[in-house]
């Protein structure tokens, strides 16, 4: 996966309208990640039904690194990335075209 050098903060959030009575609604907070060298800042949204440490988000935002990095090569592997494919439709007819052409002819359907 590569180094990672980053700082790491996290902000508990409570919307603003939240009443005062504890009801057992789950924590959420706002996870920020900081390159040490670039500055570069980027924040994730998380919700948990009970408190969760630092430590343990920092572990499940790096396994989603992994999960985006295998769909990134996936993606370009296939050429699904050039965006020819926004929709169901135009990957569904992307796919059946490229399949076809994969296909031995004696496997075809005629053309009628």
């Amino acid at each position: 996966m590569g180094a990672r050098d980053y700082d790491w903060a996290m902000l508990e959030v409570v919307a603003d309208d939240t009443p005062d009575v504890e009801d057992n609604a789950g924590v959420s907070v706002l996870l920020a990640r900081r390159h040490r060298y670039t500055s570069t800042v980027s924040f994730f949204r998380c919700w948990s039904p009970a408190p969760v440490p630092l430590a343990k988000l920092v572990w499940v935002v790096c396994c989603r690194w992994k999960i985006e990095e295998d769909f990134q090569t996936a993606k370009t592997t296939t050429g699904l990335d050039k965006g020819r494919v926004t929709t169901w439709t135009s990957w569904h007819r992307c796919s059946s075209r490229t399949g076809r052409l994969r296909l031995p002819r004696r496997h075809r359907r005629p053309r009628t």
